[in-house]
């Protein structure tokens, strides 16, 4: 039985992930390793649903395509 060493000699590429992470939504740093936690943390999601909210209205979007701008497709919401 041949070696698993004889065709693959040298041990494969190792992943390399920085040690801090900057969330640009909460403006915050913190450890790489606390990334996750902080993605699934409710304050997170409420600073990520407060950022959808202000980008929908940068972009004339309304809930139930009821859109205030006379210009917008009455299907979509879209501006033209």
């Amino acid at each position: 039985m041949a070696d698993i060493f004889s065709s693959h000699p040298y041990p494969g590429r190792k992943t390399i992930n920085p040690s801090t992470h900057h969330c640009g939504v909460c403006d915050r740093t913190l450890a790489y390793k606390d990334r996750a936690a902080h993605d699934r943390s409710k304050k997170h999601r409420a600073e990520l649903d407060r950022e959808k909210a202000k980008e929908a209205a940068a972009n004339c979007y309304a809930e139930g395509n009821e859109n205030l701008d006379p210009n917008a497709c009455h299907n979509c919401g879209q501006c033209q």
